[in-house]
Order: structure tokens, then sequence, then C-alpha cells
């Protein structure tokens, strides 16, 4: 992995994809969301925050759960971030970069 990437995976209609993206674009996408929607912007500050220093990040989009996570890995462990499907404007920048990535297999997930 690239410093300056992070590494999208996701998993959709039982597939697994992962992609590579630019950590600074990323980051720049979420800086915009928490000024954008100042004060109801809290999902994109923990976001913020993680982007700098997470090697991965996972969603599950094919999950039924009523509050959805949103998983990532540091050098040294693994957190997860809450979305409520409410949120709807984070989760359709999620979705966006969801797009093309690469199919994997599922024990990568």
């Amino acid at each position: 992995m690239k410093k300056d990437e992070i590494i999208l995976k996701w998993r959709k209609d039982g597939k697994i994809f992962r992609k590579g993206i630019k950590r600074k674009k990323f980051m720049a996408t979420f800086e915009g969301l928490i000024e954008g929607f100042s004060p109801n912007n809290m999902v994109s500050k923990q976001l913020a925050e993680i982007i700098p220093v997470a090697k991965e990040i996972k969603i599950n989009w094919d999950s039924t759960a009523e509050i959805n996570q949103l998983y990532y890995m540091l050098e040294d462990k693994v957190g997860s971030i809450p979305i409520i499907h409410t949120h709807s404007v984070v989760w359709a920048v999620l979705d966006a970069y969801c797009k093309e990535g690469e199919i994997i297999p599922d024990d990568d997930f």
C-alpha cells in the first residue's frame, strides 16, 4: 500500500471489491462535508480523524442492520464508526467511492 492511498473494501450484492483511493482526495471530501453540514457532521468529523492514519476502510452494503458500521484498520487496531441510515449524504458519498473496484476473494474482507 502506498502512503498516499487508503484501501477501500466493500461487500455489495454478495461480492467483495477493493480499490485504492488517494488519501488527500478522500480527506478533502469529508472536510467539505464538515464545513457544508455544520452542525450535523459528527460522522464526517470521525472519518476526517481516521483517514490520515487508516490502512483500510471496509463497508458492508449488504448489511441489513438498523445501524450499519464502517470499519477501519490502523497499524495496531481495528475500529468502527456506526452510521445510521438517515446520514444519507455520508452514505451517498461513500457509495460514490464504492465504484469500479476489483473483485477479491471473500476471505480478504
